[in-house]
């Protein structure tokens, strides 16, 4: 998932790498055409999921992990989670990471998700 944010920077939100799901969050910040890394998310990390950023609040819900199985080849699980993120306007790479509130009964694996500034809300 990537966000932008402040006409300046773009969150990755964690995702798949080499092995397995990873929960740390890079951001990119285009004026100094540089990277750095932001407060990793809350668990293991997720693939698959979806998100929306308004103002300086992220909410990135469900997605999938790797379940590892002894003697037997891994397999895909969906998550039914929802992370809400608050990233600190002086320092934009603290992000307060909490658990939200799951909009629905089951977890989703590759939704799509729009940030809709007009109507102040997230919507999956």
């Amino acid at each position: 998932v990537l966000l932008p944010y402040r006409d300046r920077y773009i969150y990755a939100i964690p995702g798949w790498h080499k092995d397995g799901a990873v929960n740390l969050v890079q951001v990119f910040d285009i004026f100094k055409s540089e990277w750095f890394q932001a407060s990793p998310i809350l668990g293991n990390g997720v693939f698959g999921h979806a998100g929306g950023i308004i103002d300086n609040v992220i909410l990135v819900c469900d997605g999938a992990s790797m379940k590892r199985n002894f003697a037997a080849a891994p397999t895909v699980q969906v998550e039914q989670s929802c992370l809400l993120g608050e990233i600190d306007v002086a320092n934009p790479s603290y992000i307060n990471w909490q658990e939200w509130a799951h909009p629905s009964e089951q977890g989703r694996f590759r939704m799509a998700a729009v940030s809709d500034i007009n109507n102040d809300q997230i919507c999956f």
